[in-house]
């Protein structure tokens, strides 16, 4: 199982590193320049209406002479983490503030930065396109509710249907291949509801 789970987590990065590097050497390729309608730089909180809502977040990263640049593509991936990283930031973060022995105050930021949360940022963003501006790089990303809660929904199955593939390695007892219905449903609730019992009962 040890073997399983770092080579999950190393085709997870190899999968991470090539849809960023990617679009990046196509960008690098065409050499393409900001539009003048390009997102202004700063996050921004947009009411759609009463139920709906989209977080806009454009960054930007000086790169002297940009468009030459050899590590161009790897500059702009970094700075797409930046985004995604300042949108979790922008969601989670909790800031404390204490008394220094000097008589002043300092703040202290505190987000969540798992894997977990990283992929779901990554995955429900919308890339508004990457350009350059003389020496700056700068890159647009966005978040939508409706684009929040299918994500979350995704992984939550994702998650469930490996608990089930787990307890079917752990519990002989367990035959996946009798329950195969469970691997193609999309209700998170049938899925929990039958690994509670399971676990508590060995039955269903």
């Amino acid at each position: 199982m040890k073997l399983m789970n770092f080579l999950i987590k190393i085709s997870r990065f190899v999968l991470l590193i090539g849809f960023f590097h990617l679009n990046n050497q196509l960008l690098a390729e065409n050499k393409k320049n900001c539009p003048k309608d390009f997102p202004s730089i700063g996050t921004k909180f947009i009411v759609l209406d009463e139920n709906q809502f989209k977080i806009r977040i454009t960054d930007s990263k000086r790169l002297q002479d940009a468009l030459n640049d050899e590590s161009l593509a790897e500059h702009i991936a970094l700075l797409k983490l930046d985004v995604v990283e300042s949108y979790q930031k922008f969601m989670r973060n909790e800031i404390s503030a204490i008394s220094t022995e000097y008589g002043g105050t300092k703040y202290t930021e505190k987000s969540d930065n798992s894997w977990n949360t990283m992929k779901k940022s990554i995955a429900s963003m919308r890339d508004l396109g990457t350009c350059i501006e003389k020496d700056r790089i700068l890159f647009s990303g966005e978040w939508t509710k409706n684009s929040i809660t299918k994500v979350s929904k995704i992984i939550e199955l994702e998650d469930l249907y490996d608990e089930l593939v787990s307890l079917s390695i752990e519990d002989p007892e367990f035959k996946i291949e009798d329950y195969s219905y469970l691997l193609s449903t999309e209700d998170p609730i049938l899925l929990k509801e039958f690994l509670e019992n399971w676990k508590k009962n060995r039955s269903f």
